[in-house]
């Protein structure tokens, strides 16, 4: 399946890929990168139809199993043979899926999706169509609210460690990429 893939890729050594959570981007890795690129080649991907990526055709339901036969064919793509994944959130469900098929030499998963009781299971989906569905005219005065600490606080702590940590810019980026994502919603 070819969809585009948005990707940074910097380092030396084995291939190590990065998959990022629901409505983020590979920026959201910076932090770590840094850490990895002496020892791997890295390889930090926007999922498709979040951050700069193309979104998955209309026809096919954009599921965990749609994304992992996607990364399987960006790895064949890039002439990647098994390298080591790492994913957060969605990206740690994702790279799960991909060792099952044994496309992959080694998965790290961070809170990976999928492990969820039904509770939280609907708290999530509630949770994420809040960000997903905000009206445009609501827009800016959530960005105003992501500039500040307590805002950061308030509308990261579901997904980030550190939400206080997070730079305002970097926050207000995931914010307006999650709304521009067209696989957000779905």
């Amino acid at each position: 399946m070819s969809v585009s893939i948005n990707y940074h890729r910097e380092g030396e050594g084995p291939p190590l890929v990065l998959l990022h959570g629901v409505g983020h981007h590979w920026q959201g890795w910076k932090p770590v990168i840094e850490r990895l690129v002496d020892e791997f080649d890295v390889i930090a991907c926007d999922s498709p139809g979040f951050g700069r990526s193309a979104a998955l055709p209309t026809s096919i339901e954009p599921s965990i199993a749609a994304y992992v036969d996607t990364f399987e064919w960006f790895f064949a793509e890039l002439g990647l043979e098994r390298p080591h994944v790492a994913g957060n959130s969605m990206g740690g469900a994702i790279a799960l899926e991909l060792a099952r098929g044994r496309s992959i030499r080694s998965v790290t998963a961070f809170s990976p999706a999928g492990f969820w009781t039904p509770a939280e299971l609907r708290f999530c989906q509630i949770s994420l169509r809040v960000p997903a569905n905000m009206p445009a005219a609501a827009r800016p005065v959530v960005e105003a609210f992501v500039r500040t600490r307590a805002g950061r606080v308030a509308l990261f702590r579901q997904i980030f460690g550190y939400p206080a940590r997070l730079p305002a810019e970097e926050a207000l980026a995931t914010l307006r990429d999650a709304w521009a994502a067209p696989a957000f919603g779905p």
